[in-house]
């Protein structure tokens, strides 16, 4: 287990070395730890979107995500992404836990989640912007010994890895994922030149904003619309209804509070996202419970059904909108399934290689 590595923490490497102690197998072990990790990941957003909008449009969001078809294909596969994403989830579940607690040990505990989801995923590091969203609407006493007592968890897991980098490289932040934005801005034969990421955005300012800002308006929007099919239907005016909720304050304080944690968290990670040179369905894992809340939120919020004349065709309607949204999902799930089975995946194929190349003969590939 390396401590630092160029594109992800220690976090995932340990882990499958702890179950691998079990199970004597790395790969199976890494593929069973996607798969409770899914399942973690439908716990964790179910306990978030209840406290958010209640059962029915909890019990919605965790259908609508089961079936999505990038977690179904990650949830069996030997990555890192499931398990980057559960954690994240997990940190926003035990916060919003602990915002109505006059003390601070819940939210020492989703700092140290925050912590943990850091060591498996470096673009966790986002998790950090989930106290600051708090603070923006209630500067209280309370608010401010919580926040704090989130980034001194935090600390406490990363300050290892920091410091390690720091040691390693000079710079406590330093990775290379750097070399994927290059790679996206210059291409891969320029990818090497640079030594960080304000070496890229000091190359030509202009030209990166430009591109950012295409990413950020075009390029991304239309990679969520294409993974989510039409879906997307849903949960943008979902988004709106649920952004709106957060700014009129209509609700109950610590449930703004705890939008606004999802929300801002869930904004920051989609900018982070655009930095990347291109984007895959499984980079978008940590978002996928924000868009699955906002669908359900759209079909089955009590906030829809209010505006409807007839309460109880309201919510035959979006019982069957509901239906027709699951099932039109199977199809695509199954496909991710189909097509996880029947073709190697490159990651699998430079993950083999590597593996070969440390292998002797007394190991089994």
């Amino acid at each position: 287990i390396q401590v630092y590595t160029g594109y992800h923490g220690p976090g995932y490497p340990t882990a499958i070395a702890v179950v691998g102690v079990l199970l004597r197998d790395l790969f199976l072990s890494a593929k069973l730890i996607s798969v409770v990790s899914a399942v973690g990941l439908l716990v964790a957003t179910g306990r978030v979107a209840t406290a958010l909008a209640g059962s029915r449009v909890a019990f919605l969001s965790v259908v609508f995500l089961g079936l999505n078809p990038a977690l179904v294909r990650y949830s069996f596969a030997a990555l890192s992404d499931v398990f980057g994403a559960v954690l994240f989830w997990s940190a926003m579940m035990v916060w919003a836990s602990g915002l109505d607690s006059r003390r601070g040990h819940l939210a020492l505990w989703a700092g140290c989640v925050a912590g943990l989801a850091y060591l498996a995923r470096y673009v966790n590091i986002v998790l950090l912007v989930m106290p600051l969203a708090a603070l923006v609407l209630r500067r209280e006493r309370r608010t401010v010994m919580q926040a704090a007592c989130y980034v001194g968890g935090f600390a406490i897991l990363a300050a290892p890895l920091l410091i390690s980098t720091w040691l390693a490289t000079g710079t406590v932040l330093a990775n290379e994922n750097h070399r994927n934005v290059a790679a996206g801005l210059y291409g891969w034969g320029r990818a090497g030149e640079f030594h960080s990421l304000a070496d890229v955005i000091l190359e030509s300012p202009a030209f990166f904003l430009k591109r950012y800002l295409m990413r950020a308006g075009f390029e991304l929007p239309l990679k969520l619309f294409h993974f989510t099919g039409y879906v997307a239907l849903f949960w943008v005016p979902g988004l709106m209804l649920l952004g709106r909720r957060c700014c009129t304050g209509g609700v109950e304080p610590v449930c703004r509070l705890h939008l606004a944690s999802v929300l801002g968290t869930g904004v920051t990670a989609f900018m982070a996202l655009q930095l990347t040179g291109w984007i895959e369905p499984r980079f978008l894992l940590p978002i996928m419970p924000v868009l699955a809340i906002a669908t359900a939120y759209m079909v089955a919020s009590d906030e829809v059904l209010e505006a409807c004349r007839n309460r109880a065709v309201g919510a035959r309607c979006a019982a069957l909108v509901a239906a027709v949204i699951a099932v039109s999902c199977v199809v695509p799930a199954a496909k991710a399934v189909r097509d996880m089975y029947s073709r190697e995946a490159p990651e699998f194929v430079s993950v083999g290689h590597n593996l070969a190349s440390l292998a002797t003969q007394s190991d089994v590939l």
